[in-house]
């Protein structure tokens, strides 16, 4: 971690991760100015319920008091339109053309770190900070990404879609420490509540859990909303397997929910908007060893047109695959050493040196 005698702006979300993050920075000597973040409705009563989110009230009045308990000036800031023309639009409109999005990456991007370093910059902060499980790295003129050194928290995933400019100012205070770390200081400080305190794991704007409903609210151009009629389950050959409640509610890869006997499990292969069809294959039919990404964004290196090999991830839980990856103009190019299953149109492909993200792209 940096020390430092300026100022840093953090990303405060009422949770242990982002409170610990600030008192470290607060212990290197930075003077700390804290941050949250209104992105979603938190007044619902969906929202004011769940516990797992970050997006209730509770922990935007956590962030506060803390902060206030703390010495930290704290800034709320609502950033709901953007939040629903960038991320929610985006999300509802992938599913309705048969991708499954990751809205956190894109949110990282489009949001989040704008919003901070924009605030961060009012303030005269040089830096800003998250409590991510990640590190920076600094190579031949470039910033990337690199993993924390706990590797089940590890969320560098996340953060592939960083800026340079972004990565250059921010600072990951729990880059280095283990979650059972994190404890344990909390616990040393008597913040037990803090300690004790559940986890945000789910989508902040999805309710009950449930991205159908989300979905079902999606409006065209013209203000008419989209109806999501039943249709086709088939095997690759197009023959009929049963019928399923609409495309946008399945995902490559997906077994359960299907509704559909047979001898072997079943896992959604295909998605066919144009149809309306989902194709239905057994596992081994989902394996590929090659993929494609547009969006992409490099890290490590300024070009990948000269092909190297490196470990790619097809999603957060992956463990990686060592592949070939290739830059043609705006487009990556993986080629796997061995068959990957599932890969999944609308997902992120991260790909990594050792443990530094050289390259992403979301998936096409």
């Amino acid at each position: 971690m940096i020390k430092g005698n300026g100022k840093v702006l953090v990303a405060m979300s009422g949770g242990i991760d982002s409170s610990i993050a600030a008192l470290l920075l607060k212990e290197e000597g930075w003077k700390v100015y804290g941050i949250t973040l209104i992105m979603w409705n938190y007044l619902i009563p969906d929202c004011k319920s769940r516990k797992t989110v970050c997006c209730n009230i509770e922990s935007v009045l956590d962030a506060k008091t803390f902060s206030e308990q703390n010495g930290i000036q704290h800034y709320i800031i609502d950033c709901r339109e953007n939040f629903k023309n960038e991320i929610i639009n985006n999300f509802q409109l992938e599913y309705l053309n048969g991708r499954t999005p990751n809205p956190c990456i894109r949110c990282n991007k489009l949001i989040k770190w704008n919003f901070m370093l924009k605030l961060a910059d009012e303030l005269g902060c040089s830096h800003v900070a998250t409590g991510h499980y990640a590190n920076t790295g600094f190579h031949n003129g470039r910033y990337y990404i690199s993993k924390g050194i706990d590797n089940y928290k590890d969320q560098s995933y996340f953060l592939c879609s960083l800026t340079q400019k972004s990565i250059e100012r921010t600072i990951f205070p729990l880059g280095n420490l283990k979650k059972e770390d994190v404890r344990e200081y909390a616990k040393n400080k008597n913040l037990n509540k803090l300690r004790d305190k559940r986890e945000s794991m789910d989508v902040c704007f999805v309710q009950s859990n449930n991205y159908r409903d989300l979905i079902n609210q999606n409006f065209d151009n013209n203000n008419n909303k989209v109806i999501i009629t039943e249709g086709n389950f088939v095997d690759k050959s197009g023959n009929i397997l049963g019928k399923h409640k609409g495309f946008p509610y399945y995902t490559i890869g997906q077994r359960k929910g299907l509704g559909i006997s047979s001898t072997k499990p079943l896992y959604v292969s295909k998605i066919m908007p144009v149809t309306n069809e989902v194709q239905l294959g057994f596992r081994e039919e989902l394996a590929t060893n090659f993929l494609k990404t547009n969006d992409i964004n490099l890290m490590k290196y300024s070009s990948l047109e000269k092909a190297v090999e490196l470990t790619v991830k097809i999603r957060y839980r992956d463990k990686g695959t060592r592949a070939i990856v290739k830059q043609v103009n705006d487009t990556l190019f993986v080629d796997f050493l061995e068959n990957v299953y599932a890969i999944t149109p609308g997902q992120s492909m991260v790909a990594y040196e050792n443990n530094d993200i050289v390259a992403s792209g979301v998936i096409c």
